[in-house]
């Protein structure tokens, strides 16, 4: 039994889905969780809209999010754990490529500094920097570190 009879099913409106939102994946949860006990409100699905905008933010594939919701029988979305992961990492994989851009060494060292640097910096993942702000901070030990100056 729903949990609140008076909530009647709510069917987005066509004009009212936003252009990043794909609509047969998108209809498909809707159908799913509005034959369900717990059909979508407008409140609900100004929710959902919003969690999937936030996921998609970070690079998660939309269509799969809602696709396995409405596999699943899930009233919930949820973005797949290894998807979420590979995202972070390369995040950090780009945040290291700019920042190794930013100080202009296309080449690291191979004697040992590059660790020691790492090591100094807390390791690898304290340099997922997200804003050239953050590279900006680092560039002058870092430019220390890598000529010596700084042990």
């Amino acid at each position: 039994m729903p949990r609140n009879p008076k909530a009647e099913p709510f069917v987005l409106p066509e004009a009212d889905m936003p252009a990043w939102l794909p609509k047969d994946s998108w209809r498909d949860f809707e159908s799913a969780r509005n034959t369900s006990a717990y059909p979508l409100t407008v409140t609900s699905t100004r929710a959902a809209l919003r969690r999937l905008d936030k996921m998609r933010a970070t690079g998660v594939d939309i269509a799969d999010v809602l696709d396995q919701a409405t596999a699943s029988g899930w009233r919930g979305l949820f973005a797949d754990a290894r998807q979420t992961v590979a995202t972070a990492r390369d995040a950090a994989a780009e945040s290291w490529q700019q920042f190794r851009e930013s100080i202009r060494c296309d080449r690291m060292p191979e004697d040992g500094r590059l660790q020691r640097i790492i090591r100094k910096f807390g390791g690898l993942s304290n340099l997922g920097m997200r804003t050239s702000r953050d590279l900006d901070m680092l560039k002058p030990d870092f430019v220390k570190l890598l000529s010596g100056e700084m042990h």
